[in-house]
């Protein structure tokens, strides 16, 4: 009977330290998220996890590709997908939460914006960039078509200024 008291005791010391490690550690959907956000940063687009100031936003992050051409960082704008479609809204379904932009832009962004998947819940200009805020649930193809999608709208923006 000891004897196996003794070997209780030993697991339950084991246990007792290796269980708060174990917590530690990331789980699988964490690890996915930085393996993700790192082939980003690799790419050179910049990811920032939104802030509370705008309850769409919340559980997305935005990746943001610095402008390749300087003469974009003057665009200043955001939408953000509404669950119900409007006329007011560009595309039926994109809100404008700045002021609208120029027309060229408008159309550029009519034709790209149908491209996006359901996931990415905002777009937005700035003087740091062209930036999606994407809620991260998709694949790896998901997050390089965004990529491709940042650079690809970025050339349209180009061509029609």
């Amino acid at each position: 009977m000891g004897n196996w008291t003794s070997w209780l005791i030993i697991i339950a010391v084991v246990a007792l330290a290796v269980g708060p490690v174990m917590m530690f550690q990331p789980s699988a959907g964490q690890k996915k998220l930085a393996r993700m956000r790192a082939f980003a940063n690799r790419q050179g687009v910049r990811v920032a996890l939104a802030s509370m100031a705008i309850p769409e936003l919340l559980g997305s992050a935005c990746y943001s590709l610095p402008w390749v051409d300087r003469s974009l960082q003057g665009l200043g704008w955001q939408l953000i997908r509404k669950s119900y479609p409007h006329e007011i809204h560009l595309n039926d379904f994109w809100s404008w939460q700045s002021e609208e932009a120029t027309a060229s832009v408008k159309q550029v962004l009519h034709q790209q914006l149908p491209l996006l998947p359901d996931s990415v819940v905002s777009v937005i200009a700035s003087p740091g960039g062209l930036g999606v805020y994407w809620r991260e649930s998709g694949s790896d193809k998901e997050l390089e078509f965004l990529l491709v999608w940042l650079q690809e709208t970025q050339r349209l923006l180009k061509s029609a200024s």
